[in-house]
């Protein structure tokens, strides 16, 4: 499986990157070397009451993609690095949903949203929240409150798109809707096509970007990571290319972080992977293991050697079987039934959106959020009073803050 885009590096340009230095990159790092394209492209092929001057001025130069020679992804990436006026540079890292008209097991969705206390009270549940999904797309026929879904939805890939209506031909992004709007069907969703079968962690970078200007958005929803597992080398310990460039993806991702004002990143933790994939890896961010409601214990599947414990909450993510999984697409290449992280983190969304609807007075749990807290911690400090801890070889430094509970 390929863990990056062949001939494609992600590069951030320091403060004081001006074109002209585009002109001598090649020299300086002893291979061929143009820009793609920036993230700013992609933003200004809408229609969006956006200034590229104020989003600089919030999150400094944004990214942009570069070409190099394939094979030398990570030799160009690291040489980038050293040049004055670039500020961070990795390959441009694969990324992939976790499991794909959707059918949607709804028996089995109950039980679990049931199994963490998130039944929906009333219509009015996720009142005054607003929620970017970025994922596969979202057909809308298949949600219980189609209102809900914002009627545009964007595509990071797609040079000639302008926003067309909400559509998924893989259903991944459908479920993952689904289940939030089951648990919050008053919470607006924003479809913002991020990946197919695959994508970039370029595009889940302008994703973010384009997020913050059609929302904002209170919660993103990442049911993905970069699909190469982050560790080191078992025969030489030298760390794996993805492993190697994860502090240049950490600097992308905080740098979004830092100017995209009081909103939560909740991402998928990663199916079967040793350690918790990226970007839930990364500070700030809300990280999602798989919980087995049936046996209340959890998943083999989040087995993970060791886990950001002040941000890992565990939730229901279904079993790999038709019949105990949350859905399948008949009929499709991808007709596997649909389970993991991914729809765990779609839970932990949904619960997230009812504390944002009782922050803002809505009808959810009324609460409210301490000054000087950000909305993050505020959810974090939630999740963590709250979750269930009493299962027998319960282990925070596996287990994180325990099973999402809403009490």
């Amino acid at each position: 499986m390929e863990c990056i885009l062949p001939g494609r590096v992600l590069v951030a340009p320091q403060e004081h990157y001006v074109e002209e230095f585009t002109q001598d990159i090649s020299k300086e790092i002893g291979l061929p070397f143009s820009f793609d394209y920036s993230i700013e492209d992609i933003l200004l092929r809408y229609d969006l009451p956006v200034k590229l001057d104020e989003l600089r001025k919030r999150f400094g130069p944004l990214p942009r993609v570069g070409r190099v020679p394939e094979g030398h992804e990570g030799t160009a990436a690291e040489r980038l690095r050293k040049i004055g006026h670039i500020k961070a540079a990795c390959p441009d890292f694969a990324v992939r949903p976790h499991f794909s008209g959707l059918k949607v097991n709804q028996s089995v969705i109950d039980d679990a949203i049931a199994y963490v206390g998130a039944q929906s009270q009333a219509t009015s549940c996720g009142d005054n929240c607003t929620i970017g999904v970025l994922d596969t797309g979202v057909d809308g026929s298949v949600l219980t409150n189609q209102g809900a879904l914002s009627w545009v939805q964007y595509d990071v890939d797609n040079p000639l798109d302008k926003g067309g209506a909400p559509s998924d031909a893989m259903g991944h992004g459908s479920l993952v809707a689904y289940i939030i709007n089951c648990i919050a069907p008053s919470a607006r969703i924003i479809s913002i096509k991020t990946i197919t079968d695959t994508g970039s962690i370029s595009g889940v970078l302008a994703g973010l970007y384009l997020s913050s200007v059609v929302g904002p958005c209170d919660l993103l929803n990442l049911s993905l990571s970069v699909s190469c597992d982050s560790t080191q080398c078992p025969h030489c310990s030298q760390p794996i290319l993805a492993s190697a460039n994860a502090a240049q993806l950490e600097f992308l991702f905080q740098r979004f972080i830092s100017g995209a004002g009081d909103c939560a990143i909740i991402a998928a933790a990663g199916n079967g992977y040793s350690h918790v994939a990226m970007p839930a890896s990364f500070p700030n961010i809300i990280a999602v293991g798989d919980f087995d409601f049936r046996a209340q214990t959890p998943s083999p599947n989040s087995n993970y050697h060791d886990v950001p414990v002040d941000r890992y909450i565990l939730a229901p993510g279904a079993r790999p079987s038709q019949r105990e999984s949350f859905g399948n697409l008949p009929g499709h290449k991808n007709a596997f039934p649909m389970w993991g992280t991914s729809f765990a983190t779609a839970i932990v969304t949904g619960v997230a959106a009812r504390y944002v609807c009782g922050l803002r007075g809505g009808q959810c749990s009324k609460a409210v959020k301490p000054s000087g807290v950000s909305l993050f911690e505020h959810l974090r400090d939630n999740f963590k009073n709250t979750a269930k801890k009493k299962w027998s070889n319960y282990d925070p430094q596996k287990h994180g803050l325990g099973a999402v509970n809403f009490p």
